[in-house]
């Protein structure tokens, strides 16, 4: 019986890792869902888990995109005017799902440009530190409805 119960134990963090990335997509966006299982580097400031979102919570961020990326945009030093509302389309997104101290469900959504890269977007989080507009993310608290901590890549 402890063997069964060894080998079961065992198994558990196979089974976690095993859970997809779910692609999305809509006549506007297309984008994959990571779920909170799936490893990236890095975290949000006050960081309290991880979480997986929901389509739900995907269609909110995409509004709250739409109603504010050109705002929030305009206001970071050395503003790109190559990403607005009117560009979003031309990128792929990658959704990572995080709870804050606050109890607030902040996704962070990592915009790429090349299409190219479609594939390995679809398996891990694409980390670039180059590529200007083509390539850069921003955090969307779902409980606030607000945009904040927006990253454009420079430019080698």
């Amino acid at each position: 019986m402890k063997q069964v119960i060894l080998i079961l134990l065992s198994l558990i963090p196979v089974l976690a890792m095993t859970q997809e990335v779910v692609a999305v997509a809509s006549n506007n966006y297309t984008g994959y869902i990571f779920p909170e299982e799936h490893f990236v580097w890095g975290s949000i400031e006050n960081q309290l888990s991880r979480y997986t979102p929901t389509l739900q919570d995907i269609e909110l961020v995409e509004k709250i995109l739409h109603e504010n990326l050109d705002e929030c945009a305009a206001s970071i030093e050395n503003y790109d005017k190559g990403i607005s509302k009117r560009t979003l389309k031309k990128y792929l997104r990658q959704y990572v799902g995080y709870i804050n101290s606050d109890g607030e469900k902040v996704i962070w959504v990592n915009f790429v440009r090349n299409r190219d890269l479609k594939e390995e977007a679809s398996k891990d989080v694409i980390e670039v530190f180059d590529g200007g507009s083509h390539f850069w993310n921003i955090k969307v608290n779902l409980t606030k409805g607000a945009l904040y901590d927006m990253r454009v890549n420079g430019i080698a």
